[in-house]
């Protein structure tokens, strides 16, 4: 095998190797998770609380609930029908599997941080090498937003959001990049090598080994497996020499389709972002490489993009118009802009400047201004080929017609010697720097290979050296998101409020800053120019050995160590974490969630109610209190009898009969999605009242209700969409992709879409008929059902009271749960507010189902069996137990009993 082609093996050791000191290199941003417990931050423990939410609906059977009901107070709210749900997946899945939801959350956050380290190192190998992958996957990682994105905010969706950008700029790069196969293969505008192994030489020519690569002649070459028919001759070249063919471009062209799935899924405002920074990179490879017509397979791959994922973004868009996502975006970004007292703070230290300069505004990084700098410099030296870059011996300058060599300045024609300088035409050498016009090497600066040393061909650097294409289009994204974080831009943001608004905070630009900066990081190696000759001491002195060999490596490395040393030195010292302890009883259980929410005025664990429906008139911060104004009402006469037959995950089937006309309201938000149907029918379900509770009518007489969350018009087309667009994807993998890793991939698909789609339609939910109870509170209300656990992982006892409301009162009726011992006596209890204290009494409305969970806490040590369980409702002034019908001891209601494993 000729040494100077890089054999498969070793481009794979090589690119794992630098996969591993990437991985390696960001392993110092995880350590604020090695601390015990949670951490304070923004909006981290929202993000536990859905993590857990969608942990205990896939133990209810529903693979993608779009509703919460526990949240907002048991209200419920549709936070994954507007809000994309990938983020929450992995750590359900660790939560599904015993492990604490805030500690899954903080796995996965590791786990973000490593998978966006190894995705920007793939793109950065993959336009320069190992060590522009290093440098990328280092930058990237410190980019002080991504820190902040963690630790500050706690915003994990969007900090897995970083993911998918390098994934999505490397599959569409890839889908415009010359041939490829186990590494690169070149034919007239590029070229492989391995440097460091050495090469071999003939007089004019010289082969590899057929499998591998190509076969080379003295005036021509081809390469296998293709007709010449498609690659135009150089014109005014000595040689007949032929442009390599493109590769099949559906394979990246998919994978990028499926990045862009994955990027919608996890973080709504990231995907807005990228939305134009994709288009103009796509522009830019269309540009750079000519292949115009590339355009249309990437618009069709984006075309899949968008199917796959309609299933999501179609309701989410249709549907926000019910909710406080159409309320419209505000101007407030205008207050959280850099200005020229904030936009750089004088500590070189990201974290280390104030903290209160941290909160409305996020200032701009010194590291990041200085990559910028040095990049914008180095790569405008290239673009003008100034004389230092000439001396260099860069890529670019290599446009001598006939000359031959791996330095411009080496080739000068009729010269003989062991080093380039002395090398003539038609000479032979044992570097390819001593050949002579006509000769053929493994480099194309060696042997006319490369376009711009051909006389009558354009002298871009299409696929090898800096790139400049690339570079360009990465300074262009980082100091454009620089500056759309500055009130300087503030005339493109007021304008477009209605569009730029919805992302809040100007500060989110900086996730593309860090794309932009990642970019260029990885072209620091091929600007910086190279040195004529180096001389050394002993053996080296004789071999004369030049930069491009052996000493590459060893710069390369050293602007590897240098730059990953700034970029911790700019991001690392001063980030420190709060501890929050958070247990699982706090994850898993909704009580900590809406204490939280009470406490800051909000509902539904989130900070501007964006999903909280427009029905509600009520104020968010009045939501779980009572109601002021309340007055007694008239009680329903005669009481009406509602038997609960089935339950599910929001779902409820109820056996009703009433003597007269009935209002059924759930203690639900009514949003799109709730659905009734009477005795197999479909019957209207409206919002009443100040919480826009969902209600259906029902005339006098016997009844089956069922009232469910489910489909929507909008909900079934964009599954439609989806179903559609994965049998073209699939189609697609299995027939133009011929590639194994696809296919498997397109069976994964296949079974995540036909297992939505089943779901969607009920198959494989739980449903379960709770405890019948039928007992008559007063006038007040009837308790109809129970449902009782035992959760000894959580040390406590779940036990669910399903309340008809009879009557409005203005009393807050306290209710209650005993847990009795053998000997009748109580040993633990939990009594107060209906729904965890967040839905007195005074909030009942007649003809409301209440689904009120109390939480017992266990007495440790208490041994298993069966322990007895009473309920009830009772009055604090004076203090007594509500009467119950049929009488029971004490005015408390027999649940039965709970057993303890």
């Amino acid at each position: 095998m000729v040494s100077g082609e890089r054999s498969p093996g070793g481009a794979r050791r090589a690119s794992l190797l630098g996969l591993l000191l990437a991985l390696l290199l960001t392993l110092p941003a995880l350590l604020p998770l090695l601390r015990s417990g949670f951490f304070v931050s923004d909006d981290g423990l929202f993000h536990v609380y859905r993590v857990a939410a969608l942990a205990e609906a896939w133990g209810q059977g529903v693979l993608w609930p779009r509703l919460f009901p526990d949240f907002g107070f048991g209200y419920g709210q549709a936070v994954l029908n507007f809000y994309a749900p990938l983020s929450y997946v992995p750590a359900a899945v660790l939560s599904v599997g015993g492990m604490n939801p805030a500690t899954a959350v903080q796995v996965v956050i590791g786990l973000s941080f490593l998978l966006a380290a190894a995705a920007a190192f793939g793109y950065g190998n993959f336009l320069f090498g190992p060590a522009g992958g290093v440098l990328a996957a280092v930058v990237y990682s410190y980019a002080p937003y991504h820190l902040a994105d963690a630790y500050l905010r706690g915003a994990a969706p969007e900090h897995m959001a970083f993911i998918f950008p390098p994934l999505i700029l490397w599959a569409f790069t890839a889908a415009f990049w010359p041939g490829r196969s186990e590494g690169f293969r070149y034919g007239a505008d590029a070229y492989s090598t391995r440097e460091a192994e050495g090469f071999r030489y003939g007089a004019d020519a010289y082969s590899t080994r057929e499998a591998e690569g190509f076969r080379y002649g003295a005036d021509a070459y081809s390469t296998r497996g293709y007709s010449s028919d498609d690659l135009p001759t150089i014109p005014h070249s000595p040689f007949t020499v032929h442009r390599s063919p493109f590769t099949n471009p559906w394979p990246p062209l998919l994978w990028g389709s499926l990045a862009w799935v994955g990027l919608v899924l996890t973080h709504n405002l990231t995907a807005l972002l990228m939305a134009p920074v994709a288009v103009l990179h796509l522009l830019v490879l269309a540009a750079w490489t000519r292949r115009w017509r590339r355009l249309w397979g990437a618009a069709g791959a984006l075309l899949l993009a968008v199917g796959l994922s309609a299933f999501f973004w179609l309701p989410a868009l249709v549907e926000s118009r019910a909710v406080g996502l159409s309320v419209g975006a505000s101007a407030g970004y205008a207050n959280h802009m850099l200005t020229a007292a904030t936009w750089l703070r004088r500590s070189l230290a990201f974290f280390l400047n104030p903290a209160e300069t941290l909160g409305p505004v996020f200032p701009l990084s010194w590291f990041a201004l200085a990559l910028v700098a040095v990049g914008g410099v180095l790569a405008l030296g290239a673009a003008l080929k100034l004389p230092a870059f000439r001396r260099g011996g860069h890529a670019l300058d290599a446009h001598a017609a006939g000359s031959v060599g791996d330095r411009p300045e080496q080739r000068g024609a009729g010269s003989v010697g062991d080093r380039p300088e002395q090398g003539g035409a038609g000479s032979v050498g044992d570097r390819p720097e001593q050949g002579g016009a006509g000769s053929v090497g493994d480099r194309p600066e060696q042997g006319g290979d490369r376009p711009e040393q051909r006389t009558g061909v354009r002298s871009d650097d299409n696929f090898d050296g800096v790139k400049l294409p690339v570079v360009a289009f990465h300074l262009a994204v980082a100091v454009g998101a620089m500056f759309m974080t500055t009130a300087a831009s503030l005339f493109i943001w007021q304008p477009l409020t209605a569009l730029l608004g919805q992302l809040q905070y100007p500060w989110r630009f900086l996730l593309l800053e860090a794309v932009g900066l990642m970019g260029v990081a990885a072209a620091l190696p091929a600007l910086l120019p190279r040195g004529s000759r180096v001389d050394r001491v002993g053996v080296l002195a004789v071999s004369r050995v030049d930069r491009v060999g052996v000493l590459a490596v060893s710069r390369s490395a050293l602007i590897v160590a240098v730059a990953t040393l700034l970029a911790m030195l700019a991001a690392l010292p001063g980030l420190r974490v709060e501890p929050l302890p958070v247990s699982a009883a706090d994850a898993r259980l909704p009580d900590r969630m809406w204490a939280e929410d009470a406490a800051a005025g909000q509902v539904g664990a989130t900070w501007t109610g964006e999903f909280l429906p427009l029905t509600v008139a009520e104020q968010r911060w009045a939501l779980g209190r009572g109601r002021p104004d309340a007055l007694d009402g008239a009680a329903l006469q005669p009481a009406p009898s509602v038997t609960l037959s089935r339950l599910g995950y929001a779902a409820w089937t109820a056996q009703v009969e009433t003597a007269e006309p009935l209002t059924l309201r759930l203690h639900q938000f009514y949003q799109p999605g709730w659905r009734a149907a009477v005795d197999g029918r479909p019957a209207a379900l409206y919002a009443t009242g100040e919480l826009g509770l969902a209600t259906v009518d029902l005339p006098p007489g016997t009844h089956q209700v069922e009232i469910a969350f489910g489909a929507t018009p909008a909900r079934v087309a964009g599954l439609l969409l989806t179903l559609l667009a994965a049998a073209i994807w699939i189609a697609l993998a299995f027939a133009r992709g011929r590639s194994r890793s696809l296919q498997v991939a397109g069976v994964a698909l296949g079974i995540a879409v036909a297992a939505l789609a089943l779901n969607s339609l009920g198959v494989g939910q739980h449903t379960w008929t709770p405890r019948p109870v039928q007992a008559t509170l007063e006038d007040v209300a009837v308790l109809m059902a129970a449902d009782a656990s035992a959760r000894p992982e959580l040390g406590v006892a779940e036990v669910t009271l399903y309340w008809l409301a009879l009557r409005e009162t203005s009393q807050n009726f306290q209710t209650f749960v005993h847990l009795l011992g053998p000997d009748g006596a109580v040993i633990a209890q939990d009594d107060g507010d209906p729904v965890g204290g967040y839905t007195p009494t005074t909030r009942w409305r007649p003809g409301e189902i209440i689904a009120d969970r109390r939480i017992i806490p266990l007495p440790e040590g208490l041994p298993a069996g069966d322990y007895g369980l009473r309920a009830g409702l009772y009055q604090v002034e004076p203090l007594r137990n509500l009467t119950v019908d049929p009488p029971a001891a004490d005015n408390r209601v027999d649940l039965g009993t709970l057993t303890l494993p």
